[in-house]
């Protein structure tokens, strides 16, 4: 049988979850699929769970190596696909049973198809959905920058591979904050249309795999996030297109990825002087694009303000009033 989909996963010590995971696709309802494990240098039973759906299952194929993290497994994975398109799956989500169905079916007629994708949180799902639409390549970028429901996730898109290997798409080793969102910008610079599809496919686990929620978890801020600063500037020369609209989209994802590392800042008290230096640096450099955006809320507005004229300022207000902030936080971090 031809293996039509390959879907993706890199697994690393995720033995808790990854049972699930893997029987959410061994249930799909299209079958021509091969599924690549690849083991990232897992020390708990996450190998011995792969190998034992690769014995009872031939369309799983797992692959070994020390830890390298994610898109080090990522670009493993597509090195050694077969597949025409390509789904990535994180190890400790799951699926619904017609999520390779239904995101294939779209690909006859676009360059990408994307889902609705749901969090889980202690044992109960939580999603929200647009209304089932055609986007044309501005639309996809945009959406992709600036809208939650498109967003930056690989999970919720299917790609096709023939793009990907005409264009040698392999995601950026050396980053690891915003990695997924990079790879498929580079990706929809070689797209005309993709197709939204109003169902929630796929299920995303809310634990401690972000280090944003990790930090806010803690209480102890992970150096890590500062990566975010810089990473922006990355996408941005990842886009090659001019568009009024891409240019407000790009603007928004700045702001607002700056602001959530301040808000973390703050709620981990931990101050530094250049990232507050960078970030009003960005504001000032976007925020009349910002402004322009009708997806920042009136408060991410008035905070925009408050960065345009001193990150530190707000930051230093922003531990005053902690406590009243901290149920905002939360929710603004997720």
């Amino acid at each position: 049988m031809v293996n039509v989909v390959s879907i993706i996963i890199p697994v690393y010590n995720t033995e808790k979850y990854l049972r699930e995971c893997l029987e959410s696709i061994c249930i799909q309802t299209y079958s021509k699929f091969e599924v690549i494990l690849i083991n990232d240098g897992s020390s708990d039973n996450s190998d011995k769970i792969c190998q034992e759906f690769a014995k009872k299952d031939k369309r799983f194929i797992v692959l070994e190596q020390n830890n390298k993290g994610v898109s080090s497994a990522r670009n493993r994975g597509l090195d050694v696909a077969q597949g025409q398109y390509v789904l990535f799956v994180d190890s400790d989500d799951f699926v619904e049973k017609n999520y390779i169905e239904d995101l294939y079916r779209e690909m006859l007629n676009y360059d990408i198809a994307v889902c609705g994708i749901g969090r889980f949180i202690g044992g109960e799902k939580k999603e929200d959905l647009l209304n089932e639409q055609e986007l044309d390549k501005i639309s996809l970028i945009s959406q992709t920058l600036g809208n939650k429901y498109v967003g930056g996730y690989l999970v919720n898109k299917i790609f096709k591979k023939d793009i990907i290997d005409k264009y040698h798409l392999r995601f950026n080793e050396k980053v690891h904050i915003g990695e997924d969102m990079l790879w498929i910008l580079e990706y929809l610079n070689f797209c005309k249309s993709g197709m939204y599809i109003s169902k929630t496919l796929y299920y995303y686990r809310l634990n401690e795999k972000s280090a944003l929620q990790s930090s806010m978890r803690s209480g102890e801020f992970d150096k890590k996030n500062l990566e975010v600063l810089f990473v922006d500037d990355m996408l941005r020369n990842a886009v090659l297109c001019e568009e009024q609209q891409v240019k407000i989209a790009l603007a928004y994802r700045y702001i607002r990825s700056d602001m959530r590392v301040l808000f973390n800042m703050i709620k981990c008290h931990y101050s530094d002087a250049n990232a507050f230096s960078t970030i009003t640096e960005h504001t000032r450099k976007y925020i009349c694009l910002f402004l322009k955006s009708k997806t920042p809320t009136r408060l991410e507005k008035c905070v925009s303000v408050g960065m345009y004229i001193s990150a530190k300022a707000v930051y230093r207000i922003g531990i005053i009033g902690n406590l009243f902030l901290e149920k905002y936080f939360e929710r603004y971090l997720q």
